[in-house]
This record gives C-alpha cells, sequence and structure tokens, in this order.
C-alpha cells in the first residue's frame, strides 16, 4: 500500500506542469546554438582554471586571470534567456519538491529512530 502510494505520488510529480515546464525549458536549451556555445565556453574555461591551479597558487595573477575569465563564460551563459527560463522553472520544481519532502518526513526523527534501535 505504501509502496503503492509512492509510485502514485512519482507519477503526480512527473505530471506536474513544474516538471512538464521544466523538461520543455531543459528541452529549448540544449536545442539552442547560441546557450551549446556558452555551455561550451564554461567547459573550456573551467578547464583551463583547473590547469592553472595546477601550475600556479591561488590568488597568484595566473590563477585570478584564469578565474575572471571563467566568471564572465558562466555569467553569459547563466543570463542567456533560456537559461534563466529553465534555472526559474527548476528552482519552481526544487521547492514543490522540498515542501512535498517537509510533509513526508518532518515528523520523523533520527534520534527516534535510535532510541527504538537501543531498547
Amino acid at each position: 500500500e505504501t509502496y503503492q502510494a509512492i509510485i502514485d505520488l512519482k507519477e503526480n510529480i512527473k505530471s506536474s506542469e513544474a516538471y512538464i515546464t521544466l523538461l520543455e525549458k531543459e528541452k529549448l536549451m540544449e536545442n539552442n546554438e547560441e546557450v551549446i556555445s556558452l555551455a561550451y565556453q564554461v567547459d573550456i574555461a573551467s578547464s583551463e582554471y583547473s590547469e592553472i591551479l595546477k601550475h600556479f597558487k591561488e590568488g597568484s595573477h595566473e590563477e585570478k586571470e584564469a578565474r575572471h575569465k571563467l566568471y564572465f563564460a558562466k555569467k553569459a551563459l547563466d543570463e542567456h534567456p533560456l537559461v534563466k527560463d529553465y534555472l526559474a522553472a527548476y528552482q519552481r520544481l526544487r521547492i514543490m519538491l522540498e515542501e512535498i519532502n517537509d510533509i513526508l518526513f518532518k515528523d520523523i526523527s533520527l534520534d527516534l529512530c535510535k532510541k527504538n534501535l537501543m531498547k
């Protein structure tokens, strides 16, 4: 009975407007050449930053320059309208899932479980 309720909950989440919207936004974002290019630039900047950290100290001129480049690549990606829409949809779904989690587990305490095991 409990197992079936969990399966039903999962299906309800998957058919929710928040989940469907997130999938739609994700598809738009993943199929956009500009977003793909910006994501690639973030990957390159991230790899370069990792390499710099292998050879230079944090706070060095080289590290600061690479971090700066990574920051602006990530900023450009995050500011793209499709990415902003996706992140907003993700946030809505995340809040919904947190609320469900709170409803399901707020009264369950690990301390209670420990106490029962100690008996």
